[in-house]
């Protein structure tokens, strides 16, 4: 696969877009740095020196809806394997060590009638970010990679290499694969949770993923609804 290394950029995925419109191949586009990073419903994603911040585009894959889970559970089997560390996933698109988060994705597609034009995953990922570096909110909830492997700075190319070579599985996967792979590092099914939107609140039980990527949620009454990953957040509770 074709990949582009910059030292400084926006955005990955700006730049990935970019490309996309003006070529059909599949790419890779790495950055030290983001200046304008951003992540799920448009938030600001930090993205200083020490990250790895990768954008990959794919022009086929068997199951669109579920391609960020999918991409979720490859990066916890590759973190587990690589660095032998317990990595769980949070839905929709969280990776997290240690009950904290220490990398997320975003995918976005571009579709012309029914047809995909390309896709573009977006990773970011912790590995060698001091905690004194993140803003003092995020401190509590996030990790780096460097907290928790003793062998001083990690490699930041070596380790996108094998990322990469590990997502590119992403497009050969059907539905069935990923919500099986997906379960293994799932950290929310079975658990109380708060769903939050931009104007309603709820606690339930998370029940899984549905096949279309949503998360069923049990409510107090037995009912179950389905939540979409474009409108709410969840907490875990216990």
């Amino acid at each position: 696969m074709i990949t582009l290394f910059f030292n400084q950029v926006d955005s990955t995925q700006n730049i990935a877009k970019s490309i996309a419109e003006k070529t059909s191949d599949e790419f890779a586009v790495i950055a030290r740095q983001q200046i304008s990073g951003r992540g799920r419903r448009g938030r600001s994603w930090f993205s200083p020196l020490g990250g790895l911040y990768i954008s990959i585009v794919f022009r086929k894959v068997k199951c669109l809806r579920l391609t960020s889970l999918a991409v979720a559970a490859l990066i916890a089997n590759f973190l587990e394997k690589e660095f032998k560390v317990n990595v769980k996933v949070k839905w929709p698109n969280d990776i997290l060590i240690n009950n904290k988060k220490i990398g997320g994705i975003l995918c976005e597609a571009s579709i012309k009638g029914n047809k995909l034009e390309y896709i573009i995953i977006g990773i970011g990922l912790n590995v060698n970010i001091p905690r004194e570096l993140f803003p003092i909110e995020f401190r509590s909830n996030t990790i780096s990679l460097i907290e928790i492997v003793n062998s001083g700075d990690l490699n930041l190319e070596e380790i996108a290499g094998k990322l990469i070579n590990e997502i590119i599985y992403v497009k050969d996967w059907n539905c069935n694969e990923i919500l099986i792979k997906w379960l293994k590092y799932d950290c929310t099914i079975g658990r109380k949770v708060e769903v939050i939107s931009d104007n309603i609140r709820f606690t339930g039980i998370a029940r899984g993923i549905d096949f279309d990527g949503s998360l069923i949620i049990e409510l107090s009454s037995g009912e179950r609804l389905k939540i979409n990953s474009s409108n709410y957040t969840i907490r875990i509770l216990s």
